[in-house]
């Protein structure tokens, strides 16, 4: 099972965290947050750890199968309309879409497999199937020349 970030911090799992914060006087207030968290988090920790029924399992990877295929509509479907021919949304320069939108692509390019910006499209399109739209690798190229995208993914895509 891999290690979360607060794991490699804290010596415990996620879930060792909730439940350990759960039991504190502070936590009182929120008991219905914490114990819908430690519900949520459990049930995907025991399909992790290969210890969740088989009709749990399955459910699982038919809802995020469902999901990969809306992700892949976005691609293919919603977003090349409204995307310029080149630029930005908000014109030469980002507008507030447009930074919601690029970093929504940096992270479904990592998700893909993607280290460096420069393997996006590579990675998209290999886990999508086929070639991204035109105007969503224009968007995409605009986005990985800017000075800012360089700074904040140098150390690759997260």
């Amino acid at each position: 099972m891999a290690k979360i970030s607060f794991d490699l911090q804290f010596g415990c799992t996620g879930q060792d965290a909730l439940l350990k914060i759960a039991q504190t006087p502070e936590a009182a207030p929120h008991k219905d947050f914490y114990d819908a968290k430690i519900a949520g988090n459990g049930g995907l920790l025991a399909i992790y750890q290969g210890k969740a029924p088989e009709a749990v399992k399955l459910g699982f990877f038919a809802k995020s199968q469902a999901h990969f295929e809306t992700v892949s509509s976005v691609f293919f479907e919603v977003l090349p309309p409204y995307l310029p021919e080149s630029g930005f949304i908000g014109g030469e320069s980002p507008g507030e879409d447009d930074f919601h939108i690029g970093a929504w692509l940096a992270r479904i390019s990592a998700t893909a497999g993607a280290k460096a910006s420069e393997d996006g499209l590579k990675a998209l399109e290999s886990a999508l199937g086929k070639p991204i739209p035109a105007k969503v690798a224009a968007y995409w190229n605009a986005w990985i020349e800017r000075p800012s995208w360089t700074v904040v993914y140098a150390d690759g895509l997260h």
